[in-house]
């Protein structure tokens, strides 16, 4: 009786044992799991809150001095005036904005590297002519959407696009007519000139605008298709003058220049194909972060400052992030997939 009383009181002693040890190690897993999603949502929201902790390189894919790296320099001198954050503008030119916007892909989704990403690189992409593709970028905010202008040497021999296309039929391909790289949405608005007019040019790409109003003041081409945000200093110093816009509608910084339809030349019957640029970072960035730089792009992009820069440059900003800009690039690229497909034909 001793013996069996002294066994029930080890079993009982080692019963107990495993249950505080069983409670102890549930306790234990179950207070892990709780603690796991406040810490990891924590975790992201910290990434955020304390984004960015060192230089935001801003890559323009274009020479310095164009309309892309301007706005890219005014948004430079806004994070560090009104936000307090310092931007480096790195300048990548080639391959018609491919080379920089690569090089953007191609980094550490830490938000630390962005790009200025326009039409006229999704140009090349809706052309297949780049392995880039637009699920390898992360579009933060759009920065500008502006139409294109045709645009001469004030002293030009022509003031419309009447006369322009008269003096071009006197000239078969002799008239040179400039823009910013080549396949991209300033080509097609030259290539579907030539082709709503029935006349010939030379068609004569350079890297960047810069290059293209410095060889059209020199007078080494005739006409060109910029950015009004390129050529609006010029045109408002009386070294340039518009002859037509590509818009549905005259644009208020250039209220006395008429589309090209009002001239009687209707480019693209699906509408005017418009130019935008907008910010974008590498594929794969914590959402915490890609949040946090929406942010500081709308504070900066919204701000009166480059609100008056928008103004006098002639181009419009649209809040435009997020899903909202994402179906904006893909619309734009199905549009200039279309438009080139009638127009660069094998």
């Amino acid at each position: 009786m001793r013996f069996n009383q002294r066994n029930l009181l080890s079993a009982l002693c080692i019963i107990c044992m495993l249950v505080l040890v069983a409670c102890g190690q549930n306790s234990q897993s179950t207070g892990g799991q709780t603690a796991a999603v406040p810490n990891d949502k924590g975790k992201n929201s910290q990434e955020g809150n304390k984004f960015p902790q060192k230089d935001i390189t801003i890559v323009v894919p274009w020479n310095a001095g164009g309309g892309n790296d301007l706005m890219a320099r005014k948004l430079q001198a806004i994070f560090k005036d009104e936000l307090d954050i310092s931007v480096v503008v790195k300048n990548a030119p080639g391959g018609n904005g491919v080379v920089g916007i690569t090089e953007v892909a191609t980094s550490k989704p830490d938000g630390y590297t962005l790009g200025v990403h326009t039409s006229s690189t999704l140009s090349v992409i809706a052309l297949g002519q780049a392995s880039l593709k637009s699920d390898k970028l992360t579009n933060i905010a759009l920065i500008s959407e502006d139409p294109l202008v045709l645009v001469s040497k004030a002293d030009a021999p022509w003031n419309n696009m009447k006369e322009l296309v008269e003096y071009m039929k006197t000239k078969p391909n002799q008239v040179k007519v400039a823009t910013p790289g080549t396949n991209n949405v300033n080509h097609a608005v030259a290539a579907m000139l030539g082709s709503s007019t029935n006349v010939q040019f030379q068609h004569v790409p350079f890297d960047g605008g810069a290059l293209v109003i410095t060889q059209l003041l020199g007078g080494h081409v005739d006409v060109a298709v910029l950015k009004p945000s390129e050529s609006m200093s010029q045109i408002k110093d009386g070294n340039l003058k518009a002859i037509a816009i590509n818009a549905e509608k005259r644009i208020d910084s250039l209220p006395d220049v008429p589309t090209f339809k009002e001239s009687g030349y209707d480019l693209f019957t699906s509408g005017a194909v418009k130019q935008i640029s907008f910010i974008v970072g590498p594929a794969g960035m914590d959402p915490a972060i890609r949040e946090r730089l929406t942010e500081l792009f709308n504070k900066a992009i919204q701000s009166d400052a480059y609100q008056k820069f928008a103004h006098e440059g002639g181009f419009i900003t649209p809040k435009k992030t997020g899903s909202e800009l994402d179906k904006e690039v893909d619309t734009l690229i199905k549009a200039l997939s279309e438009a080139f497909s009638k127009i660069f034909k094998p």
